[in-house]
């Protein structure tokens, strides 16, 4: 068994108790007097990035890191609303120690609002909500073995749609809660430069911002793809915090003269503190 196979099976004993998940008598932890449940999170997983970008280089790049996140929480028994901030920063080689080493570094922050509304619906006891979500991309990659421009900057911003779906169970008599989202962008408006290696990076009036403006474009799903999909299981404490652990998997494609795909498989570990 490999990791990957590895971490399927753990995850799919996490979702096998959906089938017999029973709903909470009790609330613990503090609320709101409008009846909403309010989460900080904190956050640190293993990311393990693919990559390529063929303004860069016809190689794929692959590697395991760390990625941070922050967030917040706020929920009751018809909105959820959510922010969310990951990033990561890695360095990537091909062939490394020969005459053909090609080393790229990247850094990269998600920022999520999503706002979901529960469904009237009444599904073996399943939660499940839908709405939109706001999102905001921003990615550096430094390829020092290209000639003066070795620092591309790309960012994005753009609305979707996003469903949820959870459940409450007991785990050794302790409340549990086991949810799965899934979101996609429907218009993004993003920018990357438009080719690389251009002779107008030594002209001192070039400026960087202009550059954005100029190669900025709005386009719907087939320009600019993400795929976001996170599986949590989410471990309720006797003083109302909590511990999640999460799979998240994230797939990015841009598609702007040039194509560049971006995936994160992420296990991350939170804590959750009720305020």
């Amino acid at each position: 068994m490999n990791w990957k196979q590895g971490l399927l099976f753990v995850f799919g004993l996490c979702s096998f108790q959906l089938s017999y998940g029973q709903l909470m008598d009790e609330e613990t932890g503090i609320m709101t007097e409008n009846g909403y449940k309010r989460y900080i999170t904190a956050g640190v997983g293993a990311v393990y990035q693919s990559f390529y970008d063929d303004a860069i280089s016809k190689y794929n790049y692959q590697k395991i890191g760390f990625s941070p996140s922050v967030g917040h929480l706020k929920i009751n028994e018809i909105t959820f609303s959510e922010f969310y901030l990951q990033g990561s920063m890695l360095k990537f080689n091909r062939g490394k120690g020969t005459s053909n080493s090609l080393s790229v570094s990247t850094a990269r922050a998600l920022l999520d609002y999503r706002f979901l509304v529960r469904a009237p619906l009444n599904f073996l006891g399943f939660d499940m909500r839908a709405g939109g979500m706001l999102s905001a991309m921003y990615g550096n990659k430094k390829a020092p073995h290209l000639y003066s421009s070795s620092d591309i900057n790309e960012y994005a911003a753009s609305f979707g749609l996003t469903i949820r779906i959870a459940k409450e169970s007991y785990f050794k008599k302790k409340p549990v809660i086991i949810s799965w989202d899934f979101s996609m962008p429907l218009i993004t408006n993003f920018s990357r430069p438009t080719y690389l290696n251009r002779v107008e990076n030594l002209d001192p009036d070039n400026k960087e911002w202009k550059d954005f403006i100029e190669n900025s474009v709005t386009k719907s799903i087939g320009g600019y793809l993400r795929y976001n999909s996170r599986l949590n299981y989410t471990y309720l404490l006797d003083n109302g915090n909590a511990v999640r652990l999460s799979y998240i998997w994230d797939y990015t494609r841009l598609k702007h003269n040039k194509i560049a795909y971006f995936a994160e498989h992420t296990v991350m570990l939170s804590f959750l503190l009720n305020h």
